[in-house]
């Protein structure tokens, strides 16, 4: 386990300079620039303005001066905020997608592996009829559109919960929920039919004729051999949910990182769009490490070399 992880940090190197080199190229490839939108400035502001972060030189000189800044830490200056650097706009607005993040995807976890379980423990039933109407409509539903149901009914006529900002506990149930029942829905039922699958091998007819309980076949024997799937998903599903959500963010106004990307994005803010990569590719890289050693953990039979 030591030499793969050795190997895996060895890689991540590669990999980082792959998505950066990709993601400059694409960035700059687009036509128009970060200043096209402002008012028409005089040649002479404009060029002090463009001196000031390096537009003035050669794209290739660019992007060594942006690799040179990976390698010290720094991430440069926001070409939209003045006065602000990238690493300080992600030292702010992470923690706050990330907190966002984890509370959506134990929903997420609880809510799909609850109505996975139950849906193919009682396969044919009207428990599974049921489980499996409420994981289509979890899957059919946008956020946004639950993110508004939600405001609509638990803020305003009920009066349970804030409708938005970003200023404690209570302020975190809405959008973790609305963010987190779309991919609960889909683990349900990723979780049933790796459940039904599972319950037509040889070794769990064995482990009933053996006399073990009912319970026990289902969370030793069946569940278990049934995670592979949900592991695999797991991955990329918490990296997406510890960078932040445009949409849940926006619409509860929550001062996350998703939303500083896209409207980075439409400001042509590359530094913070190169950041923002960066970051997911990072927690995207470690989501997947930590993914092949759970395989061990769920599967004895899978050996990590």
């Amino acid at each position: 386990m030591g030499r793969f992880l050795i190997r895996r940090i060895l890689l991540a190197v590669p990999v980082f300079w792959v998505v950066v080199t990709i993601t400059f190229v694409l960035m700059y490839a687009v036509p128009g620039g970060p200043f096209d939108q402002e008012k028409q400035l005089p040649p002479a502001i404009k060029a002090n303005v463009e001196a000031r972060y390096h537009l003035d030189k050669p794209l290739w000189q660019q992007y060594f001066l942006y690799l040179k800044g990976i390698a010290t830490g720094d991430l440069g200056p926001s070409f939209k905020y003045l006065h602000r650097n990238v690493n300080d706009i992600l030292r702010e607005t992470l923690p706050v997608s990330a907190w966002l993040g984890f509370w959506a995807l134990l929903v997420a976890v609880v809510g799909g592996m609850t109505l996975g379980i139950l849906a193919g423990a009682y396969a044919g039933s009207w428990v599974d009829r049921l489980a499996v109407g409420l994981a289509t409509l979890g899957i059919a539903l946008p956020s946004f559109l639950l993110g508004a149901l939600f405001i609509y009914l638990f803020a305003h006529l009920l009066r349970w919960f804030p409708p938005a900002l970003w200023e404690g506990w209570q302020h975190l149930v809405l959008p973790a929920v609305a963010l987190g029942i779309g991919p609960a829905a889909f683990l349900a039922r990723l979780v049933r039919s790796g459940m039904l699958e599972v319950s037509r091998m040889d070794f769990v007819r064995t482990a009933r004729a053996k006399g073990a309980s009912e319970a026990r076949v289902i969370l030793v024997h069946v569940l278990r051999n049934a995670l592979i799937s949900v592991v695999t998903l797991l991955g990329p599903l918490a990296a997406a949910f510890i960078t932040g959500s445009f949409v849940i963010e926006y619409l509860f106004s929550i001062p996350g990182m998703g939303r500083y990307f896209v409207t980075a994005v439409v400001n042509r803010d590359y530094p913070l769009i190169m950041g923002v990569t960066l970051v997911y590719t990072i927690f995207l890289y470690a989501a997947n490490t930590l993914v092949d050693l759970l395989y061990t953990w769920v599967d004895p039979r899978v050996k990590v070399e």
